[in-house]
């Protein structure tokens, strides 16, 4: 396994592999919203200077898996809101063919934009993880190496602890999160049903 830093030429690649693991995920939502649209998330962040994405690739260069975040939740937002309609024109074939989505959509984007009595979908603010996926085709999963660097990378950095959201479908992806030292500091309940809850891991070198 091969682990480096995503650059701008692997937003295809990131892209692709979201859609494939998207789909295998419980409560899963961003891949629903197609390629187009996990492509310019990418590339946002990417070049966002906050931003912290390893990739790990075979002996061929092929992406198995990557782990990203943001250093700063609140910027990663900003960003979002400032190229929101690039994004909404990526995501109006998706909400063609399925309008159902746009209610999904709109209470998003409220959350993006905290909007009074939004429905919070995960964090806000600090360092988040942002997505944690391996291809399912592979057999030899080093998900968990992968991203325990992740979490050395930005702890070496300063950062005092990370957060991410977990969805409680998600029981496997809990238990490894807790396994690794994550703990649970909020639970969330959305509007369609599913209970979300907010996990942080925290810096014990500071």
């Amino acid at each position: 396994m091969i682990l480096r830093f995503a650059k701008s030429g692997d937003i295809n690649a990131l892209a692709k592999l979201h859609l494939e693991c998207g789909k295998h995920q419980p409560g899963g939502f961003m891949f629903k919203l197609g390629l187009p649209f996990l492509k310019i998330y990418y590339k946002l962040l990417i070049n966002e200077k906050n931003s912290v994405i390893i990739l790990a690739e075979d002996e061929n260069h092929d992406l198995l898996g990557f782990t990203s975040g943001t250093m700063s939740a609140e910027a990663h937002l900003n960003n979002l809101k400032r190229n929101r309609f690039r994004i909404g024109v990526c995501i109006l074939p998706a909400i063609l063919k399925s309008p159902k989505l746009l209610t999904n959509i709109l209470d998003r984007e409220k959350f993006v934009f905290l909007k009074d009595r939004s429905i919070q979908f995960g964090v806000v603010s600090g360092s988040r993880i942002e997505y944690w996926a391996w291809r399912h085709s592979d057999n030899n999963n080093m998900s968990i190496p992968l991203l325990k660097t992740w979490l050395k990378v930005v702890f070496d950095l300063g950062i005092s602890s990370v957060k991410a959201e977990v969805d409680i479908d998600s029981k496997n992806l809990l238990t490894i999160h807790k396994f690794l030292g994550a703990k649970v500091v909020e639970h969330l309940n959305l509007n369609d049903g599913r209970t979300r809850v907010i996990i942080e891991y925290v810096n014990n070198k500071l």
